[in-house]
């Protein structure tokens, strides 16, 4: 089955489906798509990928990520990018938590996307063996939580947009993990 991505205008309104091998190409300048994000902790530790793909992220420190894919919605798709790029079991990536939905620019490397993007988080277990897909996921390294959100203010190799309000995040990230 051929993968598509459904496009959006800026209120949120569908646009149309492009196919997946063409949105380079063929993305407007004023069409959104749709992502996922997930903040993965184990041991109170934020987990940050290093990218090995030769798209766009290449190279780059990022969250597990990636597009909404055919009609899925955003906690399916979430699940489906957690199985895929860490190997962590449907079980327990089905525990993600919704943070944050909104529009965001990224930009990189000469190359713009406008999203709608879903963020998440997921506490995992710490005993929990992470198992990569090397097309897309060189390594991963846990951080501190301060440390991390330092970082993604500091360092130009994420991927993290620049209009992603991370400081909102991190404070409802610690809100929840006190809940736990």
């Amino acid at each position: 089955m051929d993968t598509y991505y459904n496009t959006y205008d800026i209120e949120g309104n569908f646009k149309r489906k492009i196919s997946s091998d063409r949105v380079k190409s063929d993305l407007e300048e004023n069409e959104y798509l749709q992502g996922v994000s997930c903040i993965v902790i184990r041991d109170g530790k934020i987990l940050f990928e290093k990218r090995s793909n030769t798209q766009d992220g290449s190279n780059l420190m990022d969250f597990c990520s990636g597009h909404i894919d055919n009609d899925e919605d955003p906690k399916t798709a979430m699940v489906r990018e957690l199985g895929e790029e860490l190997g962590i079991p449907q079980e327990i990536a089905e525990k993600v938590t919704k943070l944050k939905y909104y529009p965001l620019i990224a930009e990189k490397r000469q190359t713009q996307k406008k999203w709608f993007m879903t963020f998440f988080y997921l506490q995992i277990p710490n005993n929990l063996k992470l198992q990569l897909q090397e097309s897309e996921v060189k390594k991963v390294d846990f951080l501190q939580i301060k440390e991390a959100f330092e970082l993604i203010r500091e360092c130009e190799e994420l991927q993290f947009p620049y209009d992603a309000n991370m400081e909102e995040m991190l404070k409802q990230l610690q809100v929840l993990l006190m809940e736990k």
